[in-house]
C-alpha cells in the first residue's frame, strides 16, 4: 500500500493546527511538523494530534523550512500544506480515491486546486493549481525564500482534490521584508522573485517601486505567459488607481498579445468604461467576458470575473440603455452565485419599484 507522509511548517499556530490536522490526519500515515520558533502551544497541539514535531531555526526562508520537514518524512509519497488550509468533506473523499490512483500512476508529481481567497458569502474568488505532492524518491527540491514552490521531475498528475484556505493571520510585512533585505544584501532575483516582490510592494502601499519590476516582467518573453499577463494587469491597475486610464488601458490591450482575452481583462476594461459612462462599450466588455472560455491554466484566476461579476455589471449598463427587463435579467443571473449580495438585493427592489419582475434563481445554483 502506498504511504503518505503530510509536511508543514508552523510558528505559533495553536490556534489553526486542530482544524487543519483534524480535517486531515486519518488520512495519512505520518504528520511532520516542523516548528520554526513557536513561543505558544503548538507543539503539544500537534502531538495531540498524532504528530511528531521538529524544530529548526527561522532563517527567512520558507524553502530551506519546508526542505527541513521534508527531509524527515518516510511514507512513499510527501504531501504539504499550510496550518491554515482544510480538506472539505468531499476532498477528503476525493483524496482517499487519489490515494488508490497513486498506486497504479508513473507520476512523480500531484498538484490540487487551491481556493486561496474568498469574498463575504464565502465564494472562492482566487484559486489556482499547485504542485502539493512528490514522490519521496523523485528528487524533488524547494526553490524560493518566499513565494516557495517544489520542484519535481515530469510526469505530474492532476488531481481533483481542492486544498482549501482559511487564513486567520492578517497579511502582514514578513514576505515584504524578507524581499527588501534579499535587494539590500545584492541577492540575485529570478524573475519569478521580480512579481512576487512587485505585488507585495503593491500591496503595501510602494506601488512606484513596484512599476519597473512588474514591466521587467511583462516585457520578457522567456518567462511564463501567465506571470507576464498578472504582470500587465497589475501594471493597469496601479495606473488605474492614479487616475492614468490611457495607460491602464494600453497595458490591458498589451494582454492580448499573450493569449486569448481573459475575463479578468474585459471586466477591467469594462469597468474603464463604466466610469467614462460609455454604457454601449461597457455592455461590450461584459458580455465578452461570459462569452470566453475558461484557461486551462495552473496559474490565478479571479473567480468573480468568470461568473457573477459580468452579469451585475451588464444589470447596470442595461439599466442604462434603456432594457430595464434583460438588466433584470442579468441581475437574477448574478443571484445565482450571491442571492444575498446587497447590490443584488438593492437592484431587486429598483427593478420591482419599476414594474419588473423576474423569479429569482434557486439559491446555490450557478452557470
Amino acid at each position: 500500500m502506498t504511504t503518505v507522509s503530510l509536511c508543514l511548517i508552523v510558528r505559533d499556530e495553536a490556534h489553526t493546527l486542530p482544524t487543519c490536522l483534524g480535517s486531515v490526519r486519518d488520512l495519512v500515515d505520518e504528520c511532520i511538523v516542523m516548528d520554526t520558533g513557536s513561543t505558544d502551544a503548538t507543539a503539544a497541539v500537534a502531538r495531540e494530534y498524532g504528530a511528531a514535531v521538529y524544530h529548526t531555526p527561522w532563517a527567512d526562508s520558507f524553502a530551506a523550512a519546508r526542505s527541513a520537514a521534508f527531509q524527515q518524512a518516510t511514507g512513499d509519497w510527501i504531501w504539504w500544506l499550510d496550518a491554515d488550509d482544510v480538506l472539505l468533506p468531499d476532498d477528503r473523499e476525493r483524496f482517499r480515491g487519489l490515494r488508490h490512483t497513486l498506486e497504479g500512476t508513473d507520476a512523480n508529481r500531484v498538484s490540487m486546486r487551491y481556493h486561496y481567497a474568498f469574498d463575504d458569502a464565502g465564494q472562492p474568488i482566487l484559486d489556482f493549481r499547485v504542485v502539493r505532492m512528490v514522490r519521496r524518491q523523485a528528487g524533488w527540491r524547494w526553490v524560493g525564500r518566499v513565494h516557495e514552490y517544489l520542484e519535481a521531475p515530469d510526469p505530474e498528475w492532476a488531481s481533483d482534490v481542492i486544498v482549501t484556505h482559511r487564513r486567520t493571520h492578517p497579511a502582514g510585512e514578513r514576505n515584504l521584508r524578507i524581499y527588501d533585505l534579499m535587494r539590500q544584501q545584492g541577492e540575485p532575483f529570478t524573475r519569478r522573485d521580480q512579481l512576487y516582490y512587485a505585488n507585495e510592494l503593491a500591496q503595501h502601499g510602494r506601488p512606484a517601486e513596484a512599476v519597473p519590476l512588474y514591466r521587467l516582467v511583462a516585457g520578457d518573453p522567456t518567462v511564463w505567459v501567465d506571470d507576464r499577463f498578472w504582470a500587465c494587469l497589475s501594471l493597469a491597475e496601479i495606473d488605474a488607481a492614479r487616475g492614468n486610464r490611457l495607460e491602464s488601458r494600453r497595458a490591458l490591450y498589451d494582454t492580448f498579445e499573450l493569449g486569448p482575452p481573459r475575463a479578468e481583462v474585459c471586466c477591467h476594461l469594462g469597468y474603464d468604461a463604466v466610469e467614462r459612462e460609455a454604457w454601449a462599450e461597457a455592455r461590450a466588455w461584459y458580455a465578452a467576458a461570459l462569452a470566453l472560455e475558461r484557461p486551462h491554466t495552473p496559474g490565478f484566476i479571479r473567480e468573480a470575473c468568470w461568473t457573477w461579476l459580468p452579469h451585475l455589471q451588464l444589470a447596470v449598463c442595461y439599466d442604462h440603455l434603456g432594457d430595464v427587463r434583460r438588466a433584470c435579467w442579468h441581475n437574477e443571473q448574478a443571484a445565482r452565485w450571491h442571492p444575498e449580495d446587497p447590490a443584488v438585493l438593492h437592484n431587486r427592489a429598483y427593478f420591482r419599484a419599476r414594474g419588473v419582475v423576474l423569479a429569482p434563481p434557486a439559491p446555490g445554483t450557478s452557470g
